[in-house]
């Protein structure tokens, strides 16, 4: 464990996973880890694996114990299956996070759910992200997706956003509720986008590295995003993005690799 190196706003991160992505979920830790040698972000851990999950099988954990303070729980819920087992295991996540805040037991500006398919894009990652989602004076911040059609209709903030546990006193469904039979992100959308901040520096590209998404080398992977439907409010700018959410594979992790720890 390490003592806060700063007297600044620090970041939880709350690490979602289960068996099928604990490769994947390795890759990252040790990416984090290693990074940190260059730049210790204001980040500790939280390990959050599902209900079924042996972490054992996290070898990367040694790696982010000697770089990071990091804390473990289990989502309880017994609930497999998408979108299920994903929304259970969130939903178990804010329970914990608010019952941390509410026992004087979070001394974070905010946590951030994240999950194995991440890349941070900068060595100051964590920083970045957290300070921004501080100056906004909002709840939550994340990738905001503009309205689009459907059934049930898709426009959400992507559920790996940073949230203030009031987040959760505001929406109390988000950890009581009953789990919902499509993504949580979207079922509780119009609750939470009161409380929402479009963030610039947490960016989604979904299924990126799929055929239907193909990652175009790692330029592609660090390229400026955009946002093009009319109703995102950041629609048209131009983004940099610190944290990518999205990418299958060990191929994004390589080209961190390559770029940040050349």
């Amino acid at each position: 464990m390490h003592a806060p190196q700063e007297n600044k706003p620090r970041l939880l991160g709350v690490l979602q996973f289960w068996h099928a992505d604990l490769a994947q979920m390795n890759g990252l830790m040790n990416l984090m880890a290693d990074l940190a040698q260059s730049y210790a972000p204001r980040i500790d851990f939280l390990l959050y694996p599902r209900y079924d999950t042996n972490i054992r099988e996290l070898t990367a954990l040694k790696a982010l114990e000697k770089a990071f303070n990091v804390g473990g729980m289990r989502s309880r819920r017994q609930r497999s299956g998408w979108p299920y087992g994903p929304n259970a295991q969130a939903m178990d996540a804010f329970m914990d996070v608010r019952k941390l805040y509410d026992d004087g037991n979070f001394p974070y500006a905010g946590a951030l759910l994240m999950e194995a398919d991440c890349v941070p894009l900068t060595l100051s990652w964590a920083d970045d992200i957290l300070d921004e989602f501080v100056a906004s004076g909002k709840l939550a911040s994340g990738h905001w997706d503009g309205s689009r059609d459907g059934n049930p209709p898709s426009s959400h903030m992507n559920g790996n956003l940073i949230f203030h546990p009031k987040l959760v006193h505001e929406i109390p469904e988000l950890a009581d509720g009953e789990v919902p039979m499509w993504g949580w992100d979207m079922h509780f959308w119009s609750r939470i986008r009161p409380f929402a901040h479009p963030s610039r520096l947490i960016y989604s590209d979904y299924r990126l590295n799929t055929p239907d998404n193909p990652l175009l080398g790692c330029n592609h992977l660090f390229a400026p995003r955009k946002h093009t439907h009319p109703d995102n409010p950041l629609s048209g700018q131009e983004l940099k993005p610190s944290w990518l959410h999205g990418i299958k594979g060990t191929a994004g992790i390589d080209c961190v690799r390559s770029k940040l720890l050349a």
